[in-house]
């Protein structure tokens, strides 16, 4: 299967479930956090996976294998160079070593050994640079305390294991690829293990002799050489969880969905979100466009500023109705940065109360460049301390 798709737990398990036959939540959960025949980590286009804990080596070398890794360009986006990298893979390295730590108390403990900036980063609500330290092998999952992740010294969790060759494993990688989910183009493989699209095409090229041409819907597409037997009168259909590694982004929805399926479940969408009052940004361009009134949001290279208060829900439970004020208290702050950096809101809300929590919600989007300005802001800096999430995506 390549691997099960694991940001969503519950998710994973009815993954396994669709699969394994009788297979139970107890029973996944044992092969994780008791007997470690299976591993939760940073794989797949760099997102959470399952893996047999055996098998895991070959997935982070084939990660190792990518231009992502070898020109070190997860390193270029956090701003860091060579000797940061590596003084940051030491530090957590140190201070896992025989003990399981929350996000939050890992990031305190890489400060004390790497300074704040590096640590900030990693203690973020999107987890960054620990993704990078999966792939180099040095942390993985560990068994959760409460509703926190923690992570662990993978060597120390799952014992020493081969480092295969990283170029040996990105075409292992690729085989099973085809394996799974041909008949499979390059687009596809680039798509679903994140690399560039020529990498993509050197590695079918360089296994064109373990690989048979097939045309699916006038286009060329490639099998593993001898399985290319006709499979179109289907025995059984199987329903699939959300978030199934079968369906995820990387699939050409044609293959799966009609023209005219998709029409109706994106009007359903619409419709929903209208009667409940949600706008949601980017889908169907064309069709918000029509849906939305008031002025045109900003077009070609924007950025957008999501932002959430952390813990609302049992700030709701302590401050009763003085929540109403601190609630708009931040979205004053929040719109007073953006809107000085010449920024646009495009959607503010609480989740109600009655549904047990009173975060705020602010989506807004603005040229790109902005947010950096903003970030610079003060008061977003108190923001931050406060407890209120924000994220810019450009």
């Amino acid at each position: 299967m390549c691997g099960i798709q694991a940001q969503v737990a519950a998710a994973a398990e009815l993954a396994l479930a669709a699969r394994v036959t009788r297979v139970t939540r107890s029973q996944v959960r044992a092969a994780l956090w008791d007997t470690r025949t299976l591993a939760k980590t940073w794989t797949v286009r760099g997102t959470l996976h399952l893996h047999p804990a055996d098998e895991l080596g070959t997935w982070l070398a084939a990660r190792r294998g990518t231009r992502e890794w070898t020109e070190g360009r997860w390193r270029a986006r956090e701003g860091l160079g060579a000797r940061e990298g590596s003084r940051l893979m030491d530090a957590i390295a140190d201070a896992l070593d025989g003990r399981s730590l929350t996000r939050t108390a890992l990031a305190d403990e890489v400060r004390r050994r790497a300074g704040s900036r590096i640590a900030d980063r990693i203690g973020s609500g999107w987890a960054y640079l620990l993704g990078p330290a999966a792939t180099a092998g040095i942390l993985c999952h560990g068994p959760p305390q409460g509703s926190s992740a923690t992570f662990v010294r993978a060597d120390q969790w799952l014992g020493g294991r081969p480092r295969p060759d990283p170029t040996d494993a990105l075409h292992e990688v690729a085989r099973r690829f085809v394996a799974t989910y041909g008949p499979a183009t390059p687009h596809g493989f680039r798509e679903w293990f994140y690399v560039d699209q020529d990498e993509a095409e050197a590695v079918f090229h360089l296994l064109a002799p373990e690989l048979v041409t097939v045309e699916v819907d006038g286009r060329q597409a490639y099998l593993p050489a001898g399985d290319d037997a006709d499979r179109s009168a289907a025995r059984s259909v199987r329903l699939l969880p959300e978030y199934d590694c079968y369906v995820m982004g990387f699939r050409e929805r044609h293959q799966l969905v009609s023209p005219a399926a998709r029409d109706r479940a994106r009007q359903r969408l619409l419709n929903a979100a209208k009667r409940h009052g949600i706008m949601p940004v980017g889908f169907v361009t064309s069709q918000l466009r029509s849906e939305r009134s008031g002025p045109a949001l900003p077009t070609g290279s924007v950025t957008f500023l999501l932002t959430d208060i952390e813990g609302s829900t049992g700030l709701l439970q302590r401050l009763g109705d003085r929540y109403a004020a601190l609630l708009a208290d931040i979205r004053a702050v929040i719109r007073g940065c953006v809107h000085r950096a010449g920024g646009r809101e495009v959607d503010a809300r609480a989740v109600r109360v009655r549904r047990a929590a009173g975060g705020a919600r602010i989506s807004l989007v603005h040229p790109a460049g902005a947010g950096r300005r903003s970030h610079a802001h003060p008061q977003c800096r108190r923001l931050a301390k406060a407890g209120t999430l924000i994220s810019c995506s450009t």
